[in-house]
């Protein structure tokens, strides 16, 4: 009869099937090895499957980490570092350089803008000069396109359909709102008496957009959102919030816009003159907030008067509050992706799902400035070099 053998890989085990019949001991514990693997294997698909792990992450957790990844900067150069859908944007003074989840560059567009900033939405990210005209739209893949606009860029938004939207000094106004179609016609222009337009939304079918204002009157700052239909010359709707900074505004799935401010974040539903507090910061401290693609949202305060007490609240793109996450360590940031929520401390990062459940942790030798992550890659800045772990489970990572 002929022989069978089983190999496993990397241990030198070898299994014959003898003329008895029977297996020997090292083919018993190979087989074990092996059972062990595939039972492992079954475990960690199965937990993918109702939704405990990604189904991405199975290889990771059974075969290893991220090896090899290191990409090095001139930290001295480097103005802001963005995620674009798996990739990772570089901004520097000089350039901006797209570079693939293995480190490798897929392109790079130079500038000579003098403040060079960038606005990221999804897989698209527009880059230009607050103190000038030009801009840059990209993508995921390559430079779209180059331009300039009418006056000194204030803020920009690149459109999931192609559309841009500029807001800029104006000539006889204090800013001017700007929208572009995907070929760069434009479509749409409102001039601001009174305040700088700081903050640009465009909804997905790119026919509506929300701004939010910044103003002062009477030594009093306040913001103000306005939501225009390009059908439409003056905006649809319009709200005020006194004594509030402006840090940002998006749209949600049910057209509305959400506001969010360092005294709170707001909702401002169409045709609607007033704002719906959804919440306001008293006692705590507001720290950050970040925004997924898909409209999801986190807001983390500081407990007033502790370093290391922190609330990271996690709420759906309508508003609704879906998990509240206590925190005693001090966090230097929170980040936001599309499955889960990033944590960042002295020397770890702790990854939390949507439901509030801690599903992995990266415990980090060296001196870490920021961390850029997906759901599926951290990308974590240190020194002049980015290196890269895994989103979920626990593992370490040493950097500098």
């Amino acid at each position: 009869m002929r022989k069978l053998k089983l190999k496993e890989l990397n241990s030198g085990y070898e299994v014959s099937k003898k003329k008895s019949g029977g297996i020997s001991k090292k083919g018993r514990a190979a087989i074990i090895v092996i059972s062990a693997l595939v039972i492992a294997f079954t475990a960690t698909y199965i937990a993918s499957a109702v939704g405990v792990l990604p189904l991405e992450a199975v290889s990771a957790k059974m075969f290893g980490g991220t090896k090899n990844f290191r990409l090095s900067l001139d930290s001295d150069s480097v103005v802001n570092i963005k995620n674009i859908g798996d990739g990772l944007l570089v901004l520097t003074d000089k350039s901006a350089t797209l570079y693939g989840s293995d480190g490798k560059e897929i392109y790079t567009a130079v500038h000579s803008f003098s403040k060079p900033a960038v606005s990221v939405n999804g897989k698209k990210a527009a880059v230009f000069d607050r103190n000038g005209k030009g801009f840059i739209l990209l993508n995921d893949k390559k430079q779209v396109l180059t331009g300039e606009a009418d006056g000194v860029i204030l803020a920009m938004c690149y459109g999931r359909n192609g559309s841009f939207a500029i807001s800029s000094r104006g000539e006889s106004s204090t800013s001017t709102l700007t929208v572009y179609n995907s070929r760069s016609d434009v479509i749409f222009k409102w001039n601001c008496a009174y305040e700088n337009i700081t903050s640009i939304a465009l909804s997905d079918t790119g026919k509506s957009a929300g701004a939010a204002l910044f103003g002062v009157k009477d030594g009093e700052y306040y913001t103000t959102v306005r939501y225009f239909d390009f059908d439409y010359s003056e905006p649809l709707s319009s709200a005020t919030k006194s004594g509030a900074a402006p840090l940002g505004v998006a749209f949600t799935s049910r057209g509305g816009l959400t506001l969010f401010s360092d005294t709170g974040v707001y909702g401002l539903k169409k045709n609607s003159e007033e704002f719906e507090c959804i919440d306001e910061f008293y006692n705590p401290e507001f720290n950050s907030f970040s925004v997924n693609s898909d409209g999801v949202y986190q807001v983390t305060l500081a407990n007033h008067g502790s370093t290391n007490s922190f609330c990271i609240k996690l709420y759906d793109k309508n508003g609704a509050k879906k998990a509240e996450i206590p925190v005693t360590k001090e966090l230097k940031s929170v980040s936001l992706g599309d499955k889960y929520i990033f944590a960042l401390a002295e020397n770890e990062i702790m990854v939390y799902n949507f439901k509030g459940a801690e599903v992995g942790k990266v415990s980090v030798t060296g001196k870490l400035y920021s961390i850029y992550p997906n759901d599926k890659y951290i990308y974590i800045y240190s020194l002049d070099k980015i290196t890269k772990a895994y989103s979920y489970g626990d593992s370490s990572v040493t950097v500098g």
